[in-house]
């Protein structure tokens, strides 16, 4: 076998090893789908218990303006983090949130209105919804929800989700 041969085998020996180590270190312990719902839970890296996630697309796709334009969808997320507590939160892939208050609807319901900031990354593709408990609340009850957001320099959008089905241990003082 040529020497060319081998520093190309072990380079790719190399890589492979690495994407292993890679992919172990992230900590996922598991991820699975189920009625529209994302659920992963995975250790967190200080020690501290496990981070757990749910997840769910809109069902609709909106279209912003230059330079964020096409069609692009939302994601709700849950997450119970050991040392951040609890927090729900709506992300795009493009485009900029304005904090402020997001009307939401569950079912059939009178629209509530919820607070919003931005992450501490100061991310403007993502807001958190503020009263974590009020809106589990709703949220737990629901088969769909809207959720109406402003954008930078755009009309208000509303994103739709299909909520039904949602498996996410409930704290006693959302009962």
């Amino acid at each position: 076998m040529s020497t060319r041969n081998r520093s190309t085998e072990a380079a790719v020996a190399l890589l492979v090893l690495g994407l292993c180590v890679l992919a172990c270190s992230t900590g996922v312990q598991e991820t699975t789908q189920k009625q529209g719902w994302t659920y992963a839970e995975e250790q967190d890296e200080m020690g501290k218990g496990v981070i757990k996630r749910a997840s769910i697309m809109s069902s609709n796709a909106v279209s912003l303006k230059y330079p964020y334009g096409g069609s692009q969808l939302a994601k709700l997320w849950l997450r119970k983090h050991p040392r951040l507590g609890e927090s729900v939160a709506l992300s795009v892939e493009r485009g900029q949130f304005l904090e402020g208050n997001l009307l939401v609807r569950f079912d059939d319901n009178v629209a509530l209105s919820f607070g919003s900031h931005e992450p501490d990354s100061g991310s403007t593709t993502t807001v958190f919804i503020e009263e974590y408990p009020k809106f589990m609340k709703y949220l737990k009850r629901s088969k769909k929800m809207k959720i109406q957001a402003s954008f930078y320099q755009e009309a208000p959008q509303i994103f739709e989700f299909e909520v039904e089905g949602l498996v996410w241990e409930t704290a006693p003082y959302l009962l």
